[in-house]
C-alpha cells in the first residue's frame, strides 16, 4: 500500500495534527498514522465518520480509500 496524501492533505489543510484527526474520525492516533500511511486499510467506519465529519461525498472518501492501489 501507499500513503494516502489526499488523507494527509485534507488533515493539514484543516490545521489538525494527526491526534486531532483521530479524535474526530473515532480512532486512536496510532490506528490513523497507520491508515494516513497506507499501512492499515481502514474500517468502514472510519470512512463513514471521516465522510460525515467533515462532508465529504462518497467519491472523495473513495478516492482517499483507495489512492495508490494499482
Amino acid at each position: 500500500m501507499h500513503k494516502r496524501l489526499k488523507l494527509k492533505l485534507l488533515r493539514i489543510r484543516l490545521d489538525l495534527n494527526q491526534t486531532e484527526m483521530a479524535k474526530r474520525c473515532k480512532v486512536n492516533r496510532a490506528t490513523y498514522s497507520l491508515i494516513e500511511l497506507g499501512k492499515q486499510a481502514g474500517t468502514a467506519n472510519f470512512w463513514l465518520n471521516l465522510k460525515n465529519e467533515f462532508n465529504l461525498s462518497p467519491n472523495e472518501v473513495w478516492m482517499m480509500q483507495y489512492e495508490g492501489k494499482e
